[in-house]
């Protein structure tokens, strides 16, 4: 719905009826599994990120330890997500080109 504008559907509540009923409600949930799986990985580099530059601080109790580690998960996982998200977007649009759905690599055997 968010790409294309061919008039198939008047609204979201239209839309989600008919993917209810062509593929019960577990056609809602196509595609869930990726997403979830990359946020259980940048959770864990992240804490893990964090845990680390922690244990490196002198006072591991102060507020500025804290702050410091946090800062530097939220550094290190920034550039991993923007990393994911323009890997993910590229194979999206190449995916969804007209252009490349001819190629025989995206057909299926």
């Amino acid at each position: 719905m968010q790409c294309c504008h061919n008039g198939k559907y008047r609204s979201t509540v239209q839309c989600v009826r008919h993917i209810i009923q062509k593929e019960s409600v577990l056609g809602l949930y196509k595609g869930l599994a990726s997403p979830l799986c990359t946020v259980a990985a940048v959770n864990a580099i992240c804490f893990g990120t964090y845990g680390h530059v922690l244990r490196m601080q002198d006072d591991r109790t102060a507020l500025s330890s804290h702050a410091i580690a946090g800062a530097a998960a939220g550094i290190y996982v920034l550039f991993e997500i923007v990393s994911i998200l323009l890997v993910r977007g590229t194979v999206i649009s190449l995916i969804s080109s007209p252009r490349y759905c001819n190629l025989t690599l995206l057909q299926p055997t």
